[in-house]
């Protein structure tokens, strides 16, 4: 048995709208066959290959969460008072000092002659770093000089923003520009990254939740597609011989 919570069920729906833009009459049908293939151990995607996070530990026919554990225990639709907190006090760009243009990219100083990723151009590096997770960025910045000395725009992390947490539906800062232009981006992906990964003393734990979930969903998102599928063309193929003389 694979237990499904109703808001479990619902990260999974809004996932699949936002990666197979899927939304199926039969989503419940579909949801049933998906989960039920999963008892099937000679399948690829038996349920013994999910990756649960943290939780994993904790699994068994009781649930005592721990202290580092707590957090996957939150609605993911609930704003938490500490999230809202941040909401309503987005962090923003220093009022002083000299304006630029928000969407160019430039290197603060000249580079080493010896690091290879100097002969590429400053937009071409933002291009590459867009398609990289956070953890990657960091390490190429161990490893590259011109990497720690390219300096990004806001717009910048405000796209990385919503390329990398998708989940984050309830996000505010999606206003006028004349409303949000000194909006810290850098900052404020910084904070939600490491409030929704559980660090930090004031983790958000609705995201830490959420996040978690949106993960699953991945790993049961390519199964659902599969039934589906072989649900459509089983019912074309009742349709067919229903209209068959």
């Amino acid at each position: 048995m694979i237990p499904l919570h109703d808001a479990c069920n619902k990260v999974l729906a809004k996932f699949l709208n936002y990666s197979v833009g899927t939304t199926p009459e039969n989503y419940l049908r579909v949801l049933f066959e998906t989960l039920r293939s999963f008892h099937d151990t000679s399948s690829d995607f038996y349920t013994g290959r999910i990756k649960y996070g943290k939780i994993s530990k904790q699994h068994g026919q009781f649930w005592y969460p721990t202290l580092t554990t707590k957090a996957f225990v939150y609605d993911p639709f609930f704003t938490s008072p500490v999230l809202k907190a941040y909401y309503d006090n987005l962090p923003e760009t220093g009022k002083g000092g000299e304006q630029r243009d928000d969407s160019a990219v430039y290197y603060m100083k000249p580079t080493s002659k010896t690091d290879p990723f100097r002969k590429l151009p400053a937009e071409l590096l933002m291009m590459i770093l867009m398609h990289l997770p956070a953890r990657s960025i960091f390490q190429l910045k161990l490893a590259s000089v011109a990497i720690v000395q390219l300096q990004l725009p806001g717009s910048f992390w405000k796209q990385k923003l919503k390329r990398d947490m998708p989940w984050l539906w309830d996000f505010p800062g999606q206003g006028t520009e004349q409303t949000r232009k000194n909006l810290d981006w850098l900052q404020i992906y910084k904070d939600i990254y490491i409030g929704s990964k559980g660090n930090g003393r004031s983790p958000f734990f609705n995201l830490v939740n959420r996040n978690r979930i949106w993960r699953i969903s991945e790993q049961i998102a390519p199964r659902f597609v599969k039934c589906q599928e072989e649900w459509e063309i089983a019912k074309a193929r009742k349709r067919k011989d229903y209209l068959r003389p």
